[in-house]
Order: structure tokens, then sequence, then C-alpha cells
């Protein structure tokens, strides 16, 4: 069988390609969002970004994506996967589920995706039970990439960060109104923002500690801690493994057992579906 396995973020799509005995094949192609374009742009974007890349036509695809939470997106994005793909079975799920499976690999836990964007859920080993966060970069993604960078960009904007540290930033990106306009006019303002997360990991000091501190505390005090649960927490995603030491002392202070972090879950969730799928909920 032919398994091919995507976890899709905003900014960008790991893919892995299972082939039997033959060795995996993993590529990267930008991200999809349904709630940033239409799902007749995503599947022209399968034939043309994804397809090529394909020495043999998957069997099954297994796909996972942000923004992917209702029956109706991921049917219409399913048929778009058999279609583009030429895939027999193909199925579509949130991200957050995919972050639960491959984090929790069938036992109960907290999961939190901390990306481009954000989210958490209680997972009870098959199916997510109760979700917090994970509204989008307007009313909500709190701790995401994209909630670093408008903390990064408003705080420049109104001086309050530190005047070497601005001077920086416009040595690299412009002055800072200049970035503000590029982040109205760019197409993904979520993406565009999280962009501005490299600055924070290029530049370490109290000011970008104290930054990226409020926005995780902000996040859990929102999400995490709301579920009362005893089960660890994981983070998925490469923002919180960046700043692994940040979220660590939070977690100690506010008394939450952190369970690991999953950089990359497309491991995971390959994982998942060649030992584990078959004995998950419908």
């Amino acid at each position: 069988m032919n398994l091919l396995v995507a976890d899709a973020g905003g900014t960008k799509t790991e893919w892995r390609l299972v082939r039997g005995d033959a060795p995996p094949l993993d590529f990267r192609t930008p991200g999809f969002n349904a709630n940033l374009e239409p799902l007749s742009d995503m599947e022209r974007r399968l034939t043309e970004e994804v397809k090529p890349l394909l020495p043999v036509t998957p069997d099954v695809v297994r796909f996972y994506g942000a923004a992917f939470s209702t029956d109706e997106y991921r049917s219409a994005w399913a048929e778009s996967l058999r279609r583009a793909l030429g895939a027999p079975t193909a199925s579509a799920e949130h991200d957050l589920l995919g972050a639960a499976r491959a984090a929790a690999l069938g036992k109960p836990a907290v999961v939190c995706i901390l990306g481009t964007g954000s989210n958490s859920c209680f997972f009870d080993g098959k199916n997510i039970v109760a979700q917090r966060g994970g509204h989008g970069y307007i009313f909500g993604d709190h701790g995401s990439g994209a909630d670093l960078g408008r903390r990064l960009l408003a705080d420049l904007l109104d001086g309050d960060a530190p005047q070497e540290l601005s001077e920086k930033f416009t040595q690299t990106y412009g002055p800072p109104k200049n970035v503000r306009n590029q982040t109205y006019r760019h197409p993904k303002p979520s993406v565009f923002l999280a962009s501005l997360v490299k600055f924070l990991i290029d530049h370490p000091c109290d000011y970008t500690d104290a930054l990226v501190s409020a926005a995780f505390s902000d996040f859990l005090d929102r999400t995490v801690v709301r579920f009362q649960r005893p089960e660890a927490v994981f983070f998925v995603g490469s923002l919180g493994k960046q700043f692994e030491t940040i979220l660590l002392r939070l977690c100690a202070n506010k008394r939450l057992k952190v369970g690991g972090f999953v950089p990359r879950p497309i491991d995971k969730l390959v994982e998942y579906h060649l030992n584990f799928e078959n004995n998950a909920a419908p």
C-alpha cells in the first residue's frame, strides 16, 4: 500500500509517502488553510505543486489541515484529494486531531498546537472531547507565531521596544510603519506576522524573553489551565520546541505536567496510521 500523509499548517505543509519496503519520501509545499483560500485554488495547487512530486499514485491519503473543522470542508477536501492525486481513498481532518494523534498515540492528554496559529484540546485517546482557542489570528491564536509577531510589531510602532532592538529591526525589515503596511497588504497576514518570530529568535534578550513569556502565559491561562485535567500537556509544532525553556518554566509555575514536545508531527502521524489507525474511533 502507498500511504501519503500530510500535516498542513498556515505556513508550510509536510508530506510523507510510505511505499512498502522503499525509503519514505519526504517533501514540503506551502501551507493550506481553508479560511484563507478557496477550495478550488487549493485543489489546483495539489495538481501543480504536489502531484508532480509523487513517483507513484497513493492508495490512501490522510490529510490534516488548519481550518478543516467542519464536515462540509472535510468532505469537499477529501474529494479534491482523490480527484487531484488519483487516490482511491482519502480523508481530511482538522490539524488539531492530527496533533492529538501525533502527540498522544492513543493515550489521554492535553495537546496544544503552537505554530503560525495556536489551538488546544483534551484528547481522550480516541477523540477530542474539549477544545479551547483556535479562532484565528484576529480573534485568538494567543501564543502563536502570528501573535508573537503582532506583539513585537506593536511595541516597535509604539516605541516600547529597546532602542537598540528597534534599530536592528529597521536594518533587517525596514521601518516598523512600512512593515505594518506590508502586513495589511499581505494575502496571508498571519503568515507574514509569524515570519517576524525569526527576529525574536535571532535577538534573545530580557525584552524578547518577556514578550514570548507573556504571550505563552496568556495562551496557557486561556486554554490549558481551563481544562483542569491531570493529564500531561504536549506541545506540537516548531514554535513550542524553539521556546521550550520558556514553556517549561511557565508550566512549572502553573503546576502543569509537560508530556513532551513534538516539533514535526508528520513523523508520529505516519506511525499512528501504520500502527494505531485500526484501533481508532471512526
